[in-house]
């Protein structure tokens, strides 16, 4: 598996990520729309861009793998952020601000990254895999012309036979303790 080689064609790859820098500017556009709406931070508004924003990483990291023979690029994507040190309490939220600074800015320079470099890639060559996913056995094989105990003990695994005496234990004492109800008792009677 080489590191510069993608699945689809590098025109439909720049498409793609094209695509997602482009709803990372629109999930950028309502981060700031909500920061600048409220002067406080809600927790509901912090929640839902939150979801808003792991949407778009899933989605992109799907996305990245579908174009990359190397997954490596999808997981760079995910740990790509600001290396900006930010000091925190230990009860701290990321808040709206948080997601648009220190995440979605470093990771839609990484797509754009992508995308200056794509050109770079090459398409793979997928062959197409003939073999078929159910050998059948060869019609060589001689069976025999009787099935006796002797052949049964000699070709069926041992792990079977423990399961067929376990299962034969098991139905006789099943049988045994209801043979003692009172009413299969008088069923049997009648």
């Amino acid at each position: 598996m080489s590191k510069i080689q993608i699945k689809i064609s590098n025109a439909e790859a720049k498409k793609k990520i094209e695509s997602q820098i482009r709803k990372a500017e629109d999930l950028f556009c309502k981060g700031e729309k909500e920061l600048s709406s409220s002067s406080v931070e809600g927790t509901r508004a912090r929640d839902n861009f939150k979801i808003l924003y792991e949407q778009w990483e899933d989605f992109t990291c799907e996305i990245l793998r579908e174009i990359f023979v190397s997954s490596s690029y999808a997981r760079k994507f995910v740990e790509v952020r600001s290396s900006e040190v930010e000091y925190v309490a230990p009860n701290w939220v990321p808040g709206i601000k948080y997601f648009l600074e220190k995440q979605i800015i470093p990771k839609k320079d990484y797509l754009g990254i992508l995308i200056h470099n794509i050109d770079q890639f090459t398409k793979v060559i997928e062959e197409k895999n003939l073999s078929p996913l159910i050998t059948l056995p060869d019609n060589n094989l001689d069976l025999p012309e009787k099935v006796t105990l002797a052949g049964l003990w000699k070709y069926v695994p041992v792990k079977f036979w423990l399961w067929f005496l376990g299962l034969s234990i098991t139905i006789l004492i099943v049988g045994i303790t209801l043979g003692q109800i009172s009413w299969v008792k008088e069923i049997f009677e009648k």
